[in-house]
């Protein structure tokens, strides 16, 4: 019996790898690394039929593929996500790719995918009732692609679309921006409130939700202390990282935007560098951060930061 459960198994598995190799000899070679990629990944619907029973065997495996494409991803192409439904139909108790995933999808070049993740954990909001971190990480991650469309529909409102980072000009329009904004608000309340309410979740997450709904914290302020609720109350060491990381680049954002104002008032004109503003004291860059990132100033006083290779 134990043999012919062997034989299965090895059967089912190699079954799946060949039909999944039929499908990637039909689509795009696939690159390693900063490069633009696609795959067609097996649907949730034929994978699960085709596991016989190894389910948890068969979403292991593509929790390393998500492992392996997370660098070359394009940050556009339905693949990487589609990883993660997969992972969810077959194991949806399994609870890390849920926040992984909801950390590292969401993008400005395609907004919708934070819809599409916020589908795929729905399944493990259903799976495990008592998880406060699901959804608190949904609404984390709805509000800070908010606060990036925010400040992208101004930079395009104020000076034009030739202010939008080039990285996204061609995703962005005002007119979807403004909608997807509006649309997101509901989102954050939601998953906010449904993270809230659960018994097992921390004081801090009650905190959020209500610093969120009377808005006594500023828009910066509030995407901080969520971001440090969640480097709090994680023992994963990657979701640290990534929420660290947040916390930077938040301060960041705030930080440079306000002495670029406060430097255009003084002196007319918009610094052309990092040592305009620290040369005239309006800020200076740690150590430890200069070493992580560069930023690259605008002559229309827009600035990108930039993470170092």
């Amino acid at each position: 019996m134990r043999y012919m459960t062997k034989v299965l198994f090895v059967g089912a598995f190699f079954l799946i790898i060949l039909i999944q190799i039929n499908y990637d000899a039909n689509s795009k070679p696939f690159l390693w690394k900063f490069e633009t990629q696609d795959r067609v990944v097996l649907p949730p619907q034929v994978i699960k039929t085709l596991s016989f029973g190894f389910d948890n065997v068969i979403a292991d495996a593509y929790w390393i593929q998500v492992v392996q494409d997370i660098i070359g991803w394009n940050e556009t192409d339905m693949f990487f996500v589609n990883y993660f439904k997969n992972i969810a139909v077959l194991d949806p108790k399994f609870e890390y790719p849920y926040r992984l995933g909801i950390f590292v999808v969401p993008s400005q070049k395609n907004p919708e995918l934070l819809n599409e993740m916020a589908k795929i954990a729905d399944t493990g909001m259903q799976a495990l009732p008592e998880n406060w971190e699901i959804p608190f990480y949904l609404g984390t991650a709805y509000n800070a692609l908010n606060k990036n469309l925010n400040a992208t529909l101004r930079k395009a409102t104020t000076f034009g679309m030739e202010a939008v980072p080039e990285n996204i000009r061609e995703y962005f329009t005002i007119e979807t921006a403004k909608q997807t904004i509006e649309e997101n608000k509901e989102h954050i309340e939601r998953y906010l409130s449904l993270a809230s309410a659960k018994e097992s979740a921390p004081a801090v997450v009650r905190l959020v939700y209500s610093s969120y709904t009377t808005k006594t914290l500023s828009s910066h302020e509030t995407g901080l202390q969520m971001l440090k609720a969640i480097y709090d109350t994680t023992d994963n060491e990657t979701i640290k990282k990534i929420a660290i990381k947040g916390i930077v680049l938040e301060t960041l954002n705030d930080s440079i935007g306000k002495a670029i104002v406060a430097y255009k008032l003084k002196f007319k004109s918009y610094p052309k560098n990092l040592s305009d503003l620290e040369n005239n004291k309006f800020f200076l860059m740690p150590t430890e951060i200069r070493e992580v990132f560069d930023i690259e100033f605008k002559p229309n006083g827009n600035f990108r930061i930039i993470e170092k290779e």
